[in-house]
């Protein structure tokens, strides 16, 4: 069910469950410290799983041209006064990643 919401919504879902369920739909013990934390393994096994999902099923972020930002976030001026929080008040201090770059896929399973 959460994977059809994820693709109506249009965002990425990484369904985990195979990785630490045992055959009885339970934490893996293996995994966790008492049954519902994970122990140091457990957060390895997510961390793999995260930066495997991350390397074969989302687009690299990378270097972008000033005319692919969305106007909507572009600074209008490209002085450094521009940029900063007193010159134009709720803008962000990372760079801005245009639309199409973060657009998330249809739900992966």
């Amino acid at each position: 069910q959460l994977a059809t919401i994820a693709q109506e919504e249009q965002v990425f879902f990484l369904n985990l469950y195979p990785l630490f369920a045992n055959e009885e739909g339970f934490l893996r013990s293996e995994l966790s410290t008492d049954g519902l934390h994970l122990n140091p393994e457990g957060y390895r096994v997510w961390r793999t799983a995260l930066q495997v999902f991350g390397q074969t099923s989302l687009k690299p972020v990378t270097a972008i041209a000033k005319t692919q930002v969305p106007e909507t976030i572009a600074p209008e001026a490209s002085t450094p006064e521009a940029s900063t929080p007193e010159a134009s008040p709720g803008s962000a201090t990372a760079p801005a990643v245009p639309e199409s770059a973060t657009s998330p896929e249809p739900a992966v399973q």
